[in-house]
């Protein structure tokens, strides 16, 4: 039998080969050209039909070579439209009030009412309690004598409580120094009361004797009684609750 020597010279000549190996030379009976036969590296893709090769032919990187590499990143694209909007979220609620404590300070000269001279308030929740308070003048002339002061207080909620000092310093109606009056403080020993037309009177320790020249009543009173003159009254109230 005689030998067969077949050189590929060419990618193109490979290709012929298998066409022809394809149609003919296999129904000849003439052996067909296999992998080995093809020298590597050495067909190009021109020379390959479309989806004739499988990805599982090609040694690793071939892809990536086919395809242009990775290279670098190309420019970001330009951003959707926005999506439509969310339904809206349920009503908040509000936030609750912040309760107070309110102190009045009355004045009653001669036979007339009761009158709040001064009202303070703060609001309530420190640890610590809250203090309000300060400073005012009223006159008491010799008709209207004698005046009394009073103190009296109530809350936006429920089981507060206070603490009240009143200091209260004299001047005489014809001028002169200021002088010490009458101090007084508590303790309150019940709850104030939440009803503002209906405040709750607070009790005023004033010692042993009545120091504003009355001779008048002492211990725990409902008001200081005092003499015609200028009055300052400075008054502080601690709430807690």
């Amino acid at each position: 039998m005689r030998t067969r020597n077949i050189f590929i010279t060419s990618t193109a000549a490979v290709i012929a080969a298998i066409a022809i190996g394809s149609t003919g030379a296999q129904a000849a009976g003439v052996d067909l050209f296999g992998s080995n036969d093809i020298q590597d590296d050495s067909v190009r893709s021109v020379d390959v039909k479309d989806q004739t090769l499988r990805l599982k032919d090609l040694r690793p990187g071939a892809v990536e070579a086919l395809s242009g590499g990775s290279g670098e990143q190309g420019p970001q694209g330009v951003p959707g439209a926005p999506g439509a909007p969310g339904e809206p979220g349920p009503a908040g609620k509000d936030a609750q009030a912040l309760p107070y404590g309110i102190a009045q300070v009355k004045v009653q000269r001669g036979t007339g009412a009761a009158t709040p001279w001064a009202v303070y308030s703060t609001t309530i929740g420190s640890p610590v309690g809250d203090t309000t308070g300060g400073t005012f003048r009223f006159s008491c002339n010799e008709a209207q004598a004698p005046c009394k002061v009073s103190l009296a207080g109530y809350a936006t909620k429920d089981g507060a409580t206070v603490y009240p000092r009143v200091d209260i310093q004299k001047q005489s109606l014809n001028g002169g120094p200021q002088t010490y009056c009458e101090y007084g403080d508590g303790p309150m020993s019940g709850a104030l009361s939440t009803d503002k037309t209906a405040p709750t009177a607070m009790t005023i320790h004033i010692g042993g004797s009545d120091d504003c020249g009355l001779s008048g009543p002492a211990g725990a009173l409902n008001e200081i009684t005092v003499p015609a003159g200028y009055y300052d009254v400075t008054s502080t109230f601690q709430f807690t609750g």
